[in-house]
Formats: structure tokens, sequence, C-alpha cells
């Protein structure tokens, strides 16, 4: 019975949810805020080459009206609990467009988060066309969200946004008659206020005309209906009456200008002359019918003045008034305009008027303007046009412009980016470019001479004497075939007997014709024909056009199928030519007659434009949007919903704001992770007060080509002036919620009420450091330090917050349990970031846009991920390697590249991705790839559509790889590399004599090469020309400008460090970046470096060692290092053994020596189980058979750094041994051994921490590195050292450099004493032997102990040399050197027990007594076994 009940109930309830689409209220628990009752709207335009995206969020305010709504029966309502008896879900709410607000709390009440009391609260469930908490809104006609836009856009598009009033800023106080000010007219260089300059007070703080403001010039005013960013927040400046771009505001302060009376002049006066003046008819309203002509003229002849103004306020720029004198109406009255007297105070236009006789009236200086614009004939009128006629002027005349005349230069259309639309022109030249200007700059700019240009039989350059010849386009044309790619088919006959032609139409009236047969309309027949090739050129006009006899057209005008196609819609066709009556009259198809318009014309249809059904606006809410709004079952009116930059019971009023436009960018780490993005408008108060906030997901594939724009308010509606603004931008990870880091941007000049800031946010690499900053001020937080500048904030632990941390909160609303809180807003919010399923201001709804019925979303292994409740997009896929499309259905282009035996490449090659056209390349895409040894292939994968592929090497020889006249279509290719597919460069193939020819004399050789078939391609300074065979079986010569020097392709997006280059590879938002490092770099970014003291295993060999490979088959560096590894370590072991065995006996260790030596052999064997570790951890890591991430960053931290610590203290310990010897011989009998082994242990120490300390920065800056190949084959784990400041490599360095020459130095200054003193004390007691003679004799006693020093100094050396002289590792070939350095560094550290105990008669005499001891303690023991 339950089961069948809630089956009724869903029935019930379906049948009757039928809410408005897609449209989601939210803030409706919040009445009289600033902003509640909110929806959104989302806009996306294309604009140049970007998408753009805004948010307009329409909301009620605090002004606006109240009501008291009553349920309407209509709709059915349900208790929380009632739907929890029944199984709803939050989901289901969801899908039936509940607002956002009811939705969270009702999963917050089925969660249990809200006590049971809140169970009651009740659910309309709202019908057609309604929506709201009660279902009190209503919008008709509608069903989905494009409906919405539509709706509006047709209601922006038919209602006056000014019909009774402005919207106004009010927060200034400013007097300005009738009208109001607009916050554009703030700092727009122009006084509005009447009653002081209080709109420009503080302008000279800030640039006037910052380009930010500007309207975009590729946006449409008159299309840009809705109220957005690009629009409201744009200023006009070039406008005479106001800096507002909004359509209608002008013309209203036009209205408002005249209604303003003299007090001096009398009303019947002022209103006779507006009823006077030649005003169009759209503004006759300021005459207001007040008197006709003739009644006029009496009117201003008994009641005006000789001389008033008329406006009474100053029109343009805050100084100009108009005035007229009485007698000028009876010159309007005889339809005769008459430009009125231009008045002002002060010198800024005497210059102007240099010439006019000057009026004095009112106290200002008066001069007749007259304005020569307009023709005689024309009737003029007192308007909108006419003041901006003036305003231009007197613009132009305090501006100075230099203009540059260049007579004789063609003017021609072009492009917004100065590009040539229209070849067909003459133009001057110089043999190498041509000269031309646009018809919309005065600017003369300069273009290549286009090859498809030359030898057309279409003389497009005009003659210059060049070398003493007369050069153009089609001299010296005899190796050029008229019948090539570029005439082929152009609808010209560049041939004369029109075989360029053959062949190229396909009528819908006719059959095909014939390869040897032309299409044309017959001149009988006046019926689409196929004519013979033999009639052409018979000098009988057989077409229409007489296109088959261009040389009789040369003689005798024929028709211009130009004409014909620009004149096709005339009603009559005998303007053209009278053969032409028979398309309007014998052919009444319209079917035949678009084919044929089809044929000769090329033109497609144009479309017809849907005109928006007409609003009927019950309320006039200006920029605002009005919406029906039930009061109960019977009543109901209109209110005003307004976007964010209006407020009022109307929208009247303009909100002081910020508007953001920013594009956001990411490296090639991060472009298929999906980040939550959250900007915040912030304060400088120690409550760091957010004051709004946006919050949205960015992912890279997906938004790359994407200007967001969102607008940002304060939490008053008048800010606070005495505080700080800025913006400050965190970046997470949304599926790890791992913090990436953050940026801050300053908000500068407090007083403007619009602030418009144009951003680019980088988001910081995977392996971003410097996050963290030393600062204690944050009490319950971290110090932080912004990615894009020095400054530091204090980033809050969970409910803390303020500009220290010191503020303990609590909050209205709690985010999910599964989501992270990042803060509260001004009215006490949470701010949630919900994990990557889940959505809604507290992130308790499931995203189920990834979710579906036994079909996968996403092929091939691609990843679905969700996107915002505001965009349009349903679901963006993450493709998996070799896999693109939106379903990732598609495989990408794929080829195989080998090379010939004879090739000897260097180590890196760049790869040319091509998209020809038939003039120009229409992409590019240049990427690298490294030749390995150890591979005998290259695998290159691409999705962009291209059709060619060239190679080139580091000696800049380009390789013809492949090419086909389509783009390649998942194809899976195998090409191998041969010396024969080199494109040779010009000096190779033409003799000097035509080399040094000028470039248009030159080039008219280049068909010449080609005719060989076996070339493919060629190149010189400018171009890359291609060799292909012609449909006539002809090799032909195609040529296109080519860049020889630039390869960098990133733009703004380089991404590599170090100085490397930046290659990205892909087609807009799915390229994929790599970096060509300089030498002493690599990495993916170029981020590590093999330079001076941070060599280390890790550069030496770990590009050699390949991944997922097994050791036996590893390249000979890898497999020599491990033999050499395992006899270092060998010999390490014996050496540290026999060293600890020989100095474990109690006899040696009296005295301080011992100790030394003990330590040492102790500090030897660390330093072999080290290295060993080192070395095989390297190698398991690199071949991916340890991945845990502890595990390696302990290693990471700690081995290189032990390593060098040991190292050292192994020379210290040395030293120490030398210095001992050397006080024993000055001390002689007063040596203390009590006192030696005292200091031994306390230097023993001493130097451990030492050591230890010196080096304590090395751990610090050490940290892994993930990187994946530029295939994304392989993944490999780096430890790097990476010193954040210049002093720290010098102190690194330095402290290097004194800890090998140091202990160096006191073992050789030591040893010297040694020998000296003691040579001293035996020639004083030994007075017969000369003192020359004792010290060589205790040199050769003694001689190792200078030997082994200077024996350890040369071992050690080499390591030291490679530091300073070779800088780096530039290249894998140089690994052989520096392992060969690295390993001998290892040396000294296993010569011990050779260089202290075999020279030593006392040690190697304990050395063989602890040996028999051992010797007979093993006896014993095998003994005692044996016994037993």
């Amino acid at each position: 019975m339950f089961y069948c009940s809630t089956y009724l109930f869903y029935v019930i309830l379906l049948h009757s949810i039928n809410a408005l689409s897609d449209l989601y209220l939210y803030n409706t628990n919040e009445i009289n805020t600033l902003q509640y009752h909110c929806f959104n709207l989302p806009i996306v335009e294309e604009i140049s080459s970007i998408s753009t995206f805004e948010l307009i969020s329409y909301c009620l305010n605090e002004q606006s009206f109240e009501f008291h709504i009553q349920p309407n029966g209509y709709n059915s309502n349900y208790s929380f609990i009632e739907l929890s008896k029944r199984n709803i879900t939050s989901d289901d709410l969801y899908s039936w467009f509940a607002p956002i607000d009811i939705i969270e709390r009702y999963q917050s009440y089925l969660d249990e988060l809200l006590p049971s009391s809140e169970g009651k609260e009740i659910f309309y469930n709202c019908t057609k066309e309604r929506f709201g908490s009660m279902c009190q809104y209503e919008m008709k006609d509608i069903e989905s969200m494009i409906d919405i836009i539509n709706s509006m856009k047709s209601f922006y598009q038919n209602t006056k946004p000014f019909l009774h009033s402005l919207t106004c800023y009010i927060s200034l106080q400013c007097y300005r008659g009738s009208s109001c000010l607009d916050w554009s007219e703030i700092c727009d260089g122009k006084i509005d206020c009447l009653d002081g300059s209080f709109d420009e007070e503080y302008c000279s703080q800030i640039e006037i005309n910052d380009p930010i403001y500007e309207l975009m010039s590729e946006y449409d005013t008159v299309k840009s209906i809705l109220p957005s960013v690009l629009i409201e927040d744009a200023k006009c400046r070039d406008l005479p009456l106001t800096s507002s771009c909004i359509l209608g505001r002008q013309e209203k302060l036009f209205e408002e200008l005249f209604s303003i009376n003299d007090e001096y002049v009398s009303d019947d006066c002022w209103s006779a002359f507006k009823c006077i003046l030649p005003i169009p008819d759209k503004f006759r309203s300021i005459c207001n019918h007040f008197c006709e002509r003739s009644e006029c003229l009496e009117i201003i002849n008994d009641e005006c003045p000789p001389m008033f103004n008329i406006p009474i306020i100053p029109i343009l720029f805050g100084n100009i008034y108009f005035a007229y004198e009485k007698s000028d109406s009876i010159n309007f009255n005889s339809t005769n305009f008459q430009d009125p007297y231009i008045c002002y105070n002060n010198s800024l236009y005497d210059k102007y008027f240099i010439d006019n006789q000057m009026v004095f009236f009112n106290h200002r200086k008066c001069y007749r303007i007259f304005i020569s614009k307009f023709p005689s004939t024309s009737i003029r009128f007192f308007d909108l046009d006419y003041l901006q006629l003036i305003y231009n002027k007197f613009k132009s005349y305090m501006k100075s412009i230099n203009y540059i005349s260049h007579n004789d230069y063609p003017i021609i259309h072009c492009s917004n980016d100065n590009q040539i639309l229209n070849m067909n022109n003459r133009f001057l030249h110089d043999g190498e470019f041509m000269y031309y200007l646009c018809n919309n700059d005065s600017q003369a700019k300069k273009h290549r001479i286009p090859f498809e240009m030359i030898c057309d039989r279409n003389i497009n350059l005009l003659p210059r004497l060049i070398n003493g010849q007369n050069e153009t386009d089609e001299t010296e044309c005899d190796s050029w075939s008229c019948n090539n790619i570029h005439t082929y088919c152009n609808g010209f006959w560049n041939c004369f007997n029109g075989d360029d032609e053959l062949g190229c139409t396909k009528s819908l009236l006719l059959n095909s014709c014939s390869y040897d047969e032309y299409t044309c309309i017959s001149i009988h027949t006046k019926q689409m024909i196929c004519l013979s090739i033999k009639k052409i050129n018979d000098r009988q006009i057989d077409c229409l056009d007489g296109s088959d006899e261009p040389i009789v057209c040369k003689e005798n005008h024929c028709i211009n199928i130009t004409n014909l196609c620009e004149n096709w819609n005339n009603s009559s066709m005998k303007n053209i030519r009278p053969e032409l009556n028979f398309l309007s009259n014998n052919i009444i198809s319209t079917s035949v007659q678009q084919s044929i318009q089809t044929h000769l014309c090329k033109q497609e249809k144009l479309n017809t434009k849907m005109i928006g059904k007409r609003f009927e606006n019950k309320i006039e809410c200006h920029r605002g949007y009005p919406i029906h709004i039930w009061l109960n079952h019977d009543e109901s009116t209109y209110i005003c919903f307004c976007p964010d930059s209006y407020y009022g019971k109307t929208c009247e009023y303009q909100n002081e704001r910020v508007s953001l436009s920013f594009q956001i960018h990411s490296y090639s780490d991060s472009r298929q992770t999906p980040f939550e993005i959250l900007i915040q408008l912030i304060d400088n108060t120690n409550e760091r007060i957010i004051h709004s906030y946006v919050k949205f997901t960015y992912l890279f594939v997906r938004d790359c080509k994407i200007k967001f724009y969102y607008y940002l308010l304060y939490s008053t509606r008048l800010k606070d002036q005495n505080k700080i603004y800025s913006i400050h931008i965190d970046i997470y990870e949304k599926k790890s919620s791992n913090y990436r880091g953050s940026l801050y941007f300053p908000i500068l000049n407090n007083f403007l009420p619009v602030h418009r800031l144009n951003l680019t946010i980088q988001i910081p690499p995977i392996d971003f450091n410097g996050k963290k900053c030393s600062k204690n001020q944050c009490i319950h937080g971290k110090c932080i330090k912004y990615s894009n500048n020095d400054k530091t904030f204090c980033q809050c632990y969970p409910q803390w917050s303020g500009q220290y941390c010191s503020i303990s909160y609590s909050f209205n609303y709690k985010c999910s349990s599964d989501s992270k809180s990042l803060g509260i807003d001004a009215q006490n919010r949470s701010i949630c970031m919900c994990p990557l399923y889940k959505f809604g201001r507290r992130c308790f709804l499931k995203d189920i846009q990834c979710q579906s019925n036994n079909t996968e979303i996403c092929n091939n292994h691609g990843e679905c991920i969700p996107t915002d409740l505001n965009r349009q997009l349903s679901y963006t896929c993450i493709c998996s390697k070799g896999y693109n499309g939106d379903h990732c259905q598609y495989e990408n282009n794929e080829i195989n590249l080998s090379f010939e035996k004879k090739f000897h490449f260097l180590q890196t090659i760049f790869i040319h991705f091509i998209k020809t056209e038939k003039t120009f390349i229409s992409n590019r895409i240049t990427t690298f790839k490294t030749i390995s040894s150890m591979k005998d292939l290259i695998n290159i994968h691409w999705s962009i559509s291209i059709n060619l592929i060239l190679i080139e090497d580091f000696k800049k020889n380009y390789y013809f790889i492949i090419s086909q006249k389509l783009s390649f279509d998942k194809v899976k290719l195998n090409k191998q590399v041969k010396l024969t597919d080199r494109c040779l460069h010009l000096n190779e193939l033409f003799n000097p004599t035509i080399v040094q020819y000028h470039f248009l004399h030159r080039i008219k050789y280049y068909q010449l090469p080609c005719q060989n078939s076996t070339l493919l391609c060629f190149y010189d300074n400018v171009y890359l020309c291609l060799c292909y065979k012609h449909n006539n079986g002809q090799y032909l010569t195609n040529c296109f400008l080519f860049n020889h020097t630039t390869k960098v392709n990133c733009s703004d997006e380089n991404e590599c460090t170090n100085g490397g280059q930046c290659f990205q590879l892909g087609s807009e938002c799915l390229t994929k970046s790599t970096c060509l490092c300089h030498s002493c770099f690599y990495g993916r970014r170029c981020q590590f470096s093999t330079s001076g003291f941070s060599l280390s295993l890790d550069n030496i060999l770990g590009y050699h060692i390949q991944p997922t490979i097994n050791l036996i088959k590893q390249s000979n560096i890898i497999q020599i290092s491990i033999i050499l590894n395992i006899i270092f370590t060998l010999i390490g072991l014996i050496n540290g053994l026999l060293t600890l065995i020989t100095f474990k006996n109690k006899s040696l260790r009296q005295v301080g020596c011992g100790l030394y030596l003990l330590s040492s052999s102790i500090t030897i064997l660390i330093i072999v189980i080290l290295f060993a570790l080192k070395f095989w951890i390297l190698i398991f890591v690199q071949i991916s058979q340890i991945s845990n991430r502890l595990f390696l960053q302990i290693q990471c931290i700690t081995l290189d750094y032990f390593l060098r610590v040991f190292l050292h203290m192994d020379q210290w310990l040395n030293a120490c041994v030398a210095c001992e010897r050397a006080i024993t011989i000055i001390k002689s009998v007063r040596f203390s051994k009590r006192k030696s082994r005292k200091i031994a242990k306390i230097i023993i120490s001493f130097i451990l921490f030492f050591n230890i300390l010196t080096f304590i920065h090395e751990p610090i800056h050490r940290h892994l590195i993930d990187e994946i190949d530029e295939d994304e084959n392989e993944k490999r784990i780096w430890c790097t050292v990476t010193y954040s400041s210049s002093n720290l490599q010098t102190y690194n360095s330095f402290i290097h450099t004194f800890h090998f020459f140091a202990p160096f130095i006191i073992n050789f200054v030591s040893a010297l004493i040694l020998v000296t003193k003691k040579s001293r004390q035996q020639s004083n007691i030994q007075i017969k032997r000369s003192f020359k003679g004792i010290l060589r004799e205790n040199y050769q006693e003694h001689k190792h102990l200078f030997l082994a020093p200077v024996l350890l100094v040369i071992l050690a050396l080499p390591r030291l040399i490679i530091s300073y002289i070779s800088k780096c590792m530039e290249s894998i070939n140089d690994s052989w050197l520096f392992l060969c350095g690295y390993f001998i560094s290892f040396i000294p550290a296993m010569l011990t027990f050779l260089i202290f105990v075999i020279p030593s008669k006392f040690y190697k005499k304990a050395f063989h007594k602890t040996i028999i001891q051992y010797r007979r303690n093993i006896q014993r023991g095998y003994r005692c076994v044996f016994r037993v």
C-alpha cells in the first residue's frame, strides 16, 4: 500500500511540476538585504578570436517594492516531513527547479543537520512558467535558459531604458539641472556638474583616457542590449553630451537640455524659440506644440532680447554655451539653417576663432561658428548629429594630430588587422614590398609581394625602374606556367586559351562539362552551355560576358561579371547591359536564377534575422527587468529585478562596484586539472571583510579561450572612502582540495565609483615553492606569500578570520561535511569549496552530469568533469593520451620516424606541423623531439588540422616528411627520413648570377627547380617552396612566406624558466607546452640545473636510466656505473673495516690521533653505505620500482646531505690527525696524552656539528619534483635542490670551497711544521750535522705525510674543477666526464688504511696484533664448538 501511495504521489507531483526550466533562485532566505531573490543569466559571446562569458545577476534589493505574498491555490505544497516520507531526494527538487536555498535546507534536514522543527518548512511545487520560493514569479512562454535569454534580449531591444527618467549615480552630490550624473561622467575630462567641478575634482591622480574603459571596437552597441559589463562599464568619450555607452541616454539628455529656462528670458520667448529651432520629429516634445511658425515669430519678436543663450547650460566640454540672436529665427522660419554663436569664458578656443569677429555676451566671448560639412542642399537639424559635428571639430582642434600624406598609395579595403582583403589593385612597390593605405587608417602600410601575384597575367604592380629595367609582377614570366595552383579555377582566364578554367564549373543546369569544355552563358540562347575549347579565341564571342575572347575584350568593352554580381538584386538589369534582360524576363524559375547566381558569383544566400516579440512593459525598470509577481490567487503586478550595476525600486540608481575581466593561464602540468577559483573583494581593516566573492571551476582544456566578466559589490551601499580595497584570489585543486596559490591585485583611486580591472590570473605550477613566509603575526593561521608579488597574508585556520586570524567566528550556514570551508563573507555565510561532483553554496547537492546509465560518457578511458551550475555546458571530457573529441571518440594522428644511418643529427630536431592553403600558411605549430641513442624510432602524435610536416635540425637543414592536399585525419604513418628528403637552399639551385638578382626578378625563376621531379622542396630567406604535380602533369612550384627564425610559439604563455624556448603542440585549449632547455638546465620547464655544486647522480645518470627496462638491458653508462658502484662499495667496506679493526686497539686510542682515525673509519663506513643507497635508490626510482612518497621524500632530504657532511668530515678528521702530530713534535716531552684524548673528543663532536650546520641549507631547499616527459609515456621523480637567492648560492659555493681547501692547508702546514720542528730539534743536538741534511733525512722519513694530503686533494680536485671550469653538464655526452669526477671524489675516503696504517710501522704492528688476537679468538671459538 505504501509503494502504491508513493507512486501515486510521484505521478501527481510530476504532473503538477513543470516549473521554469534552468532558472534557479538563490538568496531566498534573506529579505530586504542589499540583494535577495536572485537569479543568474549566463551570457556567452564570440568577440574576435576569444569567447566571453559573463554572469549577469538579477536581484531584488532593499529598496524594492514590498509585497505580502499569499499561497496560490493553483500550486500544491508539501512540508519537508512529507517529502522525506515519500523518499523525495534533493536531486528531485533540483530537477524540479526549486530555489537552491530550499534544496540545500532540505538536504540538511535529511542529513539531520537541522532541528526536527525545520521539517515543517514548506516546498511549493510550481506550475509551468512559475518560479520562486512560493511560486510567486511568472515568465510566459519560457521553457529553457535560452528562452529566458532571448526573451530578455527582446525586451531590451524593444524597450527604451530612459523613457521617463535617467539612471543616476547619487553618491556624489552634483547639480545637473533636471538630469543627473552618470558614473561614466566622473573623470571623463568634461565638467558636467553645474554647481562646481565635483565630477573632475580628484581626476589628476588618474589617466582620464585609461583604455580599460574603452568600448571594445568589436562590441556592437546596437547588439549589446543586455546590461553587460562590456557596455555598462565602458566609456564612450567621443559623445558630446555624456560618456555613457548606453543607447538612449544621450537622447534623453538632449531633451533635458531645453527643460531649464533662463530667468532673464520670458517663458514665452523660451518656448517659442524652441519651437522655431529645426529639431527632428523625434525630439518635437521639446516644443510641446506651444506655437506654430508665424505665431512663434511674433512671440520671439515681442518677447525675446536681442541675444540669449539656448540652452541655458553649457552644452559641450562643460564650458561651451550656444547663443542665438533674435533675428536668427527668421532664417530658421525660411528653412535656412543658422549656426549658433559659440560662447566661452576662457582662452582655450581663441586660436580657433582667430579670424572671426567676437561678440561679448554675458561675460563670455562669443563667435559665430560656420559649419561647412553639410552641402547647401541638405536640410539641417539642430540635433545630436549637429552637436557631434561641432564637438568633433573642437576636439580635433585641441589635439595635435600629424597626418602623413601618401597621395600616390592606393586606398584599399583592409581587415581589422590592416591586412589586404582584395589584391585586385595597382600597387607601388620597391621590388620586394608593395605599399598601400587602408580605407580606415591614414598610416602607410607595406606588404611583401605575394608569390601568387607573380606572373598571373594580371598586372598588380606598377612599373618601377630596378637595375635599369622596368619591373612589374608580369615581366620576365617566360618560365612561368599560366595554369598553376593559384590560377586554376579562380574564375579568371589567366591563360589566353582558358586552359586554367577548363573542367572547373559544375552547373546545376547542365551535366558536368568534359575537361576540354568551358561552362558559360550563351550570348545567343541565354542558357548555360558547354563551350568547346576550339571556339576560344576565335574572335567570335559565344559567351555572354565575352570570357571566351579575352583578346577581343581587351579591344572592346565586355560585361563585367563583378558588376553583374553586385547589381544582381537591382530591379532593372538594363543598368548593366541590355542583354541581361533575359535573366529577369525569360528565366522565371527562382531555383534557376539562384543556380546561375551561385555559378557566377559564388555568393551565399543571406540569412534572415528573427525579430523578437515586443514585450508589454507594465513598469519602467530602466536597465532592470520587470517580472510578473502574483500576490495571491487573483492579484498580480510587476516588480523590477535589477542587475548588479543598479539598485532601487525601478533600478534607477547606479551601484558602486568593481567589474572584473580576466583570462586564466595554467602551466602544462595543470592543463587537465580542474581548479576552484575564489575571487574576493576585501578591505584592509583588522576584520579583513570579504565584501563579495565569485567562485567557479576552471579547466584549461575547456576554458582557455574564454575571457570572464564578473561583478564584485561592496557590502554596504556606499563604500567607505577611508578603507583600502583589493582583490584577493585563492586557487585550489578541485579534486584534492590542495591549495595551489594566491594572487593580489590592489584597487587604486578609491574615489572612483566603478573600478574596471583587466587581470591575468596565472595558476602557479604544481612545483611552486616559496608559499610560506617567516612572519609570525598570524595567530591562528599561516603566513603565505602571494605568487604574483612580494606581499604576504595570513591564511586562517577553520573558524578564524581577520587580517591576522585573530577573530573567531560562528557561521549562519555550515558547509557539508565533505567540503572545505574557505571563510565567511560579510553576511556571516560560509564560503564552501565543494568536491568535484557536488555543488551549491553549501555543497549539499550532487552533480549527476557525469552519471549515465550503462553508457560511458567519455570514451577510451576519458575522465568526465562536470561544469558549474551557471555554465551552459553540461560536462567536459578529459581524454586519455592518443584520443580527442568531445567524447574522446577520435584517435589522434600518429607518425613514426626513423632515420638513415647516414644521419648525424644533434640531439634535438624541430618538427614543423603546417596547414597550407593555396596562397598562405594558415597554421604552423613547431615542437621539438630529442633523439635518444637508446631508441630507434621517434613517435609523434597530433590532433590539429595540418597537411604538411617538415623537420629541421640545428644546422637549419629542412627535411620533407609528408604532405597532402587535405588535412590528415586519423592516420598512422611510418616514414624513414633520408638525406634525399632535404630541402635545398636557393644557393644550391641557382648560379651566383641569379642569386644576386633582386627579389622581384629572382623569384620568377622559382618554377624551374621543381621541373626536376625528384626535388621535393627548397627555400630562401623568405619563402618555403614546395614542388607539386599539377593536374596537367607538370611539376610546378608553390611558395609560402616562412619565418625561419621564430619557432617559439607560446606567445604570452611561456612557462619555461632559465631562458628555455617554449613550444606548443595542439589546437586551442588542447595545446601542450614543452621546453627546449639551454645547456646546464633540464627538466620539463628547464627548472633543474646541472651547474656548480648542485651536481649529483640525479643530474648525471637520471636521463640515462630507462623506465620499466630491466637492469641488464640498460645503457652502457648505467651498466658500467653499476659495476663501479659495486667495486667502490666493496673496497670502501674493506677499507673501513680494516681501519676500524686497527683503531679498536686501546693502545692506539691513548692519544687523540687514534680517536680521530677511529672516527674516520666509522665515517668511511657511513659514506660507503650512503653512497650505495643513493645509487641504488636512484636506479630503482627511475625504473619506477619505488613509489612510496614518504620514503622518497626522506631519502631526498637526507642521503645527499649526509654524504656531503661525512665526506667533508672525513677530510677534517684527516687534518686533525696531521695537526696533532705537529703538536706532538712541538710539545715534545710536555705532550699530555690524557689532555689530547679529551680535546679530540671535543673536536670530533665540534666537527660533526660544524659540518651539519654549515650545510643545513641544503636539506631545507631539497624537494621532490614529478616530471612527465613530452609524450607523457614516462613519469620521473626527481630529487633536486633549488636555492631561492643568489646570496645563498654564493654561500654554498664559498662553504664548499672552504671545506675543500681548509683541511688540505691544515694537512700540508702540519706536515711542514712536523718536519721542520723535528729537524730543528735534531740539529740542536747533532751540532756537527747540517740542518739541511737533517731536514732532507726527515723529509724522506715522513714524506708520506706530505704525499697523503696532496694525493687526497688531487683525487678530490676533479669535482671542484668541473664545478668551476665546466660550470655545468652541457649535454648527455658530458655524463662520462662528470661520472668519472663523481666516483673519483669518493676515492680519498677509501684510502685511509693505505695512507695512515700501511706507512706507519707502529699502526701496522698494532694491526697485526689485532688480527692475531682476532684469529686466536676465532680459533678458540672453533675449539669450544668442537668440544661441545
